[in-house]
């Protein structure tokens, strides 16, 4: 309600790079304590109960070096929620 921005992302990847992120993440999750059924997301409050602040920034950090080591890009669509509320689909 009192946001001003609409965000939305993705990850571009190479096809021959997917088996070493995945094997990446799982590592990162099971370092940093995470469930199998635990979200791992950017946002802040996402944070599962049993992982500390400190896990949660180190495994987001560590995340980020391993997209940057295989070449990853990120898109993102940042548009006025004044922009979005007045547009006809």
């Amino acid at each position: 309600k009192n946001s001003k921005f609409f965000i939305y992302g993705g990850l571009i990847i190479s096809v021959d790079k997917l088996v070493e992120f995945d094997t990446s993440i799982t590592h990162i999750r099971e370092n940093y304590g995470f469930l199998k059924t635990d979200d791992l997301k950017f946002e802040t409050h996402s944070r599962p109960k049993g992982v500390t602040i400190e896990n949660f920034i180190k495994a987001k950090e560590e995340l980020i070096q391993q997209c940057i080591l295989l070449g990853c890009k990120f898109i993102v669509y940042v548009v006025l929620h004044q922009i979005i509320k007045n547009a006809k689909t």
